[in-house]
């Protein structure tokens, strides 16, 4: 939300002076604006009346500070109800769209018609029509205005919506246990209040035109009660003689609110964009951070049990359209063991994360096979995906950090819910926030649970992605470039970092890279895809040493350069 600082002078005067004009507007009259004085009909301005006189009598400087509070008072309060309803079914439509259930989508899209159907229709025309059934009274006129102006909101949230739904921290609060209703709500909602925000400021303005416009065609607001367009049109026949006043002023005061309106508006949507950009900037790691040592060699790991600790058997990925594109995957995991997923661009290693992860578009894409973890029953794949509370008790996404943390909710509210999932009391749930932040290497862990994810420093921001994951109790860790954007230094502290973890949590990791250099000397076994389909498996040495396949030739003659 844009604060007043971020503002110029200018901008925060004009502010100032539309809010004291539409809140005190009628106390700082310096006549009664509903007075009528029939002898003082038609005068022109001077020092006892400003802006003159209007043909009952009345003090025109008067009713104009009295029509702010009428005109953007009603404005206002159809541009809330406007947002409310447009923001929230919205919500819902963007995230219906991106339904697996056949029925929520046909819903979503008869909502997208039935709004261009509206918008079709003159919005003036539609709202005159509206008040003209149901009567000329301000209640009517709020709800008419608002009416009109939902879908903008609407179709606004909604394409706001969608694209954050494709932003990598839905997945993870997916991945966490959320639902689709709170994810909307607690993710997605926030991220869109910016752009909400400025279509806000825009939309009280053409509130303010269209109240006025409606009562200029005696469809809205009626005499006595002052209102800008009423007065325009009152004072429109005396221009001809010459009485130009009556209808001017309250004319460019009209001009004047419109105008305010509209440019702050667009301050607000370059302030906003300027902070978006601003909060995906790496901000450097405050004093006393610290980060495990960098040694010039892969971290040797004692690996606890390397009997099978998870095991993917025929993991098969299609389209609809029966396009192949992951080929009968099968590898198992020891207690503490890594393996690395490398190959060419689109050989299927994302896939292959999102899969185990179900976080795949379970629309498009059919997928067969099963997964097998101690403690878990063999869950089949085949169908709609595996059960949920496998994926969540099993296995935790690690990618990159500037997409999987929501920039605008505070550290400890992603722990709050995580652990509360687990059936931790809110006694124990900072403790062990704490507990988890300090195991990653961040230190002053109950200041850094305050923050913002846009106030951290990548690698900082990283390990806080992997307490996250420990805090959901996930076996597998199922990394996806989780170095993607950090500098060799910070590469090799965060890969560091999770040697170490697996260490002392007994920790398997899945780590998919396009770096075979990095893979190797983090990794206990890689394995090679090409297409979609695995075509080695091997030790790092061994590959590195002997490639089997052209494939893998091809990329360690890669690494090499």
């Amino acid at each position: 939300m844009m604060r007043l600082r971020s503002l110029r002078p200018a901008e925060t005067i004009l502010i100032l002076v539309i809010v004291v004009w539409t809140a005190f507007g009628t106390w700082l009259a310096p006549y009664n604006p509903y007075e009528a004085l029939a002898m003082q009909r038609l005068l022109p301005p001077d020092g006892a009346n400003l802006f003159g006189t209007d043909d009952n009598g009345f003090d025109i400087l008067s009713r104009i500070l009295a029509a702010g509070q009428v005109d953007v008072g009603i404005a206002l309060t159809a541009t809330i109800i406007s947002m409310i309803l447009g923001s929230v079914v919205g919500l819902l439509v963007g995230q219906w769209e991106l339904s697996r259930l056949k029925w929520l989508r046909a819903i979503a899209s008869l909502i997208l018609r039935i709004t261009e159907i509206m918008q079709a229709f003159p919005v003036f025309i539609l709202a005159m029509i509206l008040v003209a059934a149901f009567g000329a009274n301000a209640l009517n006129l709020i709800l008419s205005i608002a009416f009109v102006n939902s879908p903008v909101f609407l179709r606004l949230v909604r394409a706001e919506a969608v694209s954050l739904w494709k932003m990598q921290f839905a997945e993870a609060a997916k991945i966490t246990g959320s639902n689709d209703l709170g994810i909307s709500f607690r993710h997605i909602l926030p991220n869109a209040l910016p752009t909400i925000i400025t279509q806000i400021s825009v939309t009280i303005g053409f509130g303010v035109l269209l109240t006025a416009g409606l009562s200029f065609v005696g469809a809205g607001i009626k005499p006595p009660t002052p209102e800008l367009g009423g007065m325009i049109a009152a004072g429109g026949r005396y221009v001809i003689s010459g009485q130009w006043w009556v209808s001017v002023f309250p004319g460019l005061a009209l001009a004047f609110l419109i105008f305010s309106f509209a440019y702050l508006g667009d301050r607000l949507r370059a302030v906003s964009h300027r902070k978006a950009r601003a909060s995906r900037t790496d901000r450097p790691a405050s004093i006393g951070e610290t980060a495990p040592s960098i040694r010039s060699g892969p971290a040797s790991v004692e690996i606890v049990d390397l009997s099978a600790h998870f095991s993917v058997s025929n993991l098969s990925v299609s389209t609809r359209d029966g396009e192949r594109l992951i080929h009968g995957v099968s590898f198992s995991l020891g207690k503490g063991e890594a393996i690395s997923v490398v190959g060419p661009s689109a050989s299927g290693k994302s896939l292959l994360i999102r899969t185990l992860l179900g976080i795949y578009d379970k629309r498009s894409l059919i997928v067969s096979g099963s997964m097998k973890a101690p403690d878990h029953d063999a869950v089949s794949l085949t169908g709609s995906g595996s059960d949920a509370r496998f994926r969540i008790g099993v296995c935790g996404l690690v990618a990159n950090p500037r997409l999987m943390l929501n920039p605008i909710v505070r550290l400890r509210s992603y722990f709050d819910r995580v652990l509360a999932a687990r059936g931790f009391s809110k006694a124990d749930v900072r403790a062990e926030s704490v507990r988890l932040l300090t195991a990653v290497g961040i230190s002053d862990a109950a200041v850094r649970l305050n923050q913002y994810p846009f106030q951290l420093s990548g690698g900082t921001a990283q390990r806080v992605c992997i307490a996250l994951t420990l805090a959901a109790g996930a076996k597998v860790l199922c990394l996806d470039e989780p170095t993607a954007g950090l500098d060799v230094t910070i590469q090799r502290q965060v890969l560091e970092l999770i040697t170490k973890l697996r260490r002392d949590f007994g920790l398997s990791v899945v780590f998919a890279t396009s770096d075979l250099a990095l893979a190797g000397a983090f990794s206990d076994r890689m394995m090679v895809m090409e297409s979609g389909a695995l075509v080695e498996q091997s030790s790092p040495a061994q590959l590195f040493a002997a490639p089997r396949t052209a494939t893998a030739q091809r990329l360690v003659e890669v690494s090499r350069i």
